[in-house]
């Protein structure tokens, strides 16, 4: 081995710093990648509570309508997203029929916002 003029042995870069080097530039890399998936998840058009609200409500009528005995309905709905300016409305109606006994129904309507101010309603089954 060569010597220096000191006589000591040339200095060999540090292994461990190295390591040390290359794990923190992986990590801040996986840092930004979280950062970048973050924001393009959330940037997402989501749709608000008001209009969730909506559209259950409106689905909850249009059912109504339907039904031999409207002001007994009793609903339980979940309503859903299927994609953005969409929502599937799903759930169950007691209500009375036209003998007087509660019978329970399935439904799902389908709201589509059109505009900002105007949408298409449909009941896709009541059964």
């Amino acid at each position: 081995m060569e010597k220096s003029d000191s006589g000591h042995e040339p200095e060999k870069p540090d292994r461990f710093a190295m390591g040390c080097l290359i794990t923190i530039i992986v990590a801040v890399a996986l840092f930004g990648l979280f950062l970048l998936v973050g924001s393009l998840i959330s940037s997402a058009p989501k749709q608000t509570e008001s209009e969730r609200v909506q559209a259950t409500k409106h689905c909850e009528e249009a059912v109504s309508g339907q039904l031999k005995a409207p002001a007994t309905a009793q609903f339980n709905s979940h309503e859903s997203e299927s994609s953005p300016g969409i929502w599937t409305v799903v759930g169950t109606v007691d209500s009375e029929n036209s003998f007087g006994a509660f019978l329970r129904s399935e439904f799902q309507c389908t709201l589509t916002l059109t505009s900002d101010t105007k949408a298409n309603l449909t009941v896709d089954y009541l059964r």
